[in-house]
């Protein structure tokens, strides 16, 4: 009997998703040519697609399988994999949407929806779309959360105040495990600087309306223990609007800008003429 799935490659190629999309897209093209019916895979494969902004051809996916997997009757009988499946391409077309601005669309498919797809998933993205569409009653506007009063009104030096906890104190490392950047990293003139390369074709579509950078800088902070070489930025989908930043792990092989240029250059001492003879003689 020939297997529809295999559970150690689909996890493989998952897990390639945030560490290195492109070879998980690698790996669920090949998942697919070997296992055609395991339609969760598609699903998984489109959302890599959207993550590299290939909405194009994540769209071509989501079609696809969304009429495949109604012509297969055996499928259908398991109730909760189909749920799981709908739901899931439902999903996928709402980061769609929001990702090619097509708020209305969005908010439509959204409303056609609402009693399938999980709250806590979209709310955030749902609060974004509104505002975009001037559609947010007064007492929506009436927010507590960053993010949401950012995206009313959005401030520079609100995103400052909230960068705060992850800049250099007496702590190791933060509760949350995100990570604090060293005491010399220059905060200020690495966010000026940073702008040059935001928005570009560098960016990742994580989430619904956020765009990920990856920067390099040797040494820039520490997280999950150690310390790392690279830091993320996180913002509002095609501007220059900073969310958050802070120490990243396990992005080398991320699409990234190089800052070290950033970093203080080391006065090197010119030794004189006495001191070279020294040296050359081990002369103390």
């Amino acid at each position: 009997m020939t297997n529809h799935f295999n559970t150690h490659e689909f996890k493989q190629a998952l897990c390639a998703m945030w560490t290195n999309p492109l070879e998980s897209k690698v790996r669920y093209e090949e998942y697919i040519k070997k296992y055609p019916s395991d339609y969760s895979a598609y699903v998984s494969y489109a959302s890599t697609l959207i993550v590299l902004g290939h909405f194009e051809e994540a769209e071509e996916i989501l079609d696809y399988v969304e009429a495949k997997y109604i012509t297969n009757n055996k499928f259908l009988e398991f109730k909760d994999k189909v749920e799981f499946l709908e739901n899931g391409i439902i999903l996928n077309r709402l980061k769609l949407l929001s990702y090619q601005k097509k708020y209305e669309e969005f908010y439509k498919l959204y409303l056609d929806n609402i009693k399938v797809i999980s709250h806590d998933e979209v709310w955030g993205v749902v609060f974004y779309c509104k505002h975009q569409l001037g559609i947010l009653s007064d007492e929506e506007k009436e927010v507590s959360l960053y993010f949401q009063k950012q995206i009313l009104d959005y401030s520079e030096e609100a995103f400052v105040k909230h960068i705060q906890k992850h800049l250099a104190s007496s702590n190791l490392e933060l509760a949350d495990g995100s990570g604090l950047f060293c005491v010399d990293f220059p905060i200020e003139k690495m966010i000026s600087e940073i702008k040059k390369y935001i928005p570009s074709d560098k960016r990742l579509y994580k989430g619904y309306y956020q765009n990920a950078y990856v920067f390099n800088y040797d040494r820039c902070g520490r997280n999950a223990g150690r310390t790392v070489d690279h830091f993320k930025v996180i913002t509002f989908n095609d501007t220059d609007k900073l969310i958050t930043m802070c120490p990243a792990t396990n992005r080398e092989y991320l699409p990234s800008v190089d800052m070290n240029y950033m970093a203080p250059k080391t006065k090197v001492k010119r030794l004189s003429q006495i001191e070279k003879f020294n040296k050359r003689y081990n002369r103390n």
